[in-house]
């Protein structure tokens, strides 16, 4: 289950880079696939304001926000946010770059962005229809960056048999002031701004760590 290894993956990087999350805003967007994948990331955010955003709400409603994520017109009220996570939803979404660009719009400066994506992926020609999902993209490492090169980049990592057959792309990036200046170098390395991480499918690390969750429900 994706949800299993993303929830590792968030865990590690929360720890990874000393995050604290306590009392800080936290926006999970185009969270509503499943009211279980709606609040499946909340035990890594205790003590955080944590809210929930998709263009249609789960069944029973759990969502915070309801909008197109590339329109952003029902945001009303929401501070800019300490941690912007967007979870295996960008191959679905119509216009990813303006999608991308109304989450560093969410993110506070030194604000943290957590997305993850397909590369190496079945066609899925469509989803719920409440959601109106259509499947249109598969990223590439190189991709992501383009996509998040205002971004200073963290961590890219490809989880599948290899980095070069990944069936994900997942990425930590932070909004930073000089962005104009980041933006050079994202465009400009080659082949990226930092090492590609590779782990193998169902990293063991992960799965333990939503091993670990499902045990404290």
């Amino acid at each position: 289950m994706p949800a299993q290894r993303i929830y590792g993956y968030i865990e590690d990087m929360l720890n990874r880079f000393h995050w604290p999350v306590q009392d800080k805003i936290v926006l999970n967007t185009c969270a509503g696939l499943e009211l279980s994948w709606a609040t499946w990331y909340d035990p890594l955010f205790k003590g955080a304001n944590y809210f929930k955003h998709d263009i249609a709400d789960t069944k029973p409603p759990s969502l915070d926000y309801i909008c197109d994520i590339c329109t952003l017109n029902n945001f009303t009220g929401l501070e800019y946010a300490d941690f912007v996570l967007n979870m295996e939803s960008l191959s679905r979404i119509y216009n990813p770059q303006r999608a991308v660009d109304i989450l560093w719009d969410i993110c506070k400066f030194d604000g943290i962005c957590l997305l993850t994506t397909v590369c190496h992926y079945p066609y899925r020609p469509s989803g719920p229809k409440r959601l109106g999902m259509r499947d249109y993209w598969r990223f590439t490492p190189r991709g992501v960056v383009q996509l998040f090169r205002r971004f200073q980049i963290l961590n890219i990592t490809a989880e599948g048999k290899s980095a070069t057959q990944a069936r994900g792309i997942w990425i930590t990036a932070k909004k930073v002031r000089n962005w104009k200046a980041q933006e050079k170098i994202n465009i400009n390395s080659d082949p990226l701004p930092i090492k590609l991480r590779h782990v193998p499918l169902n990293y063991p690390g992960w799965i333990e760590s939503a091993r670990r969750r499902k045990a404290k429900k």
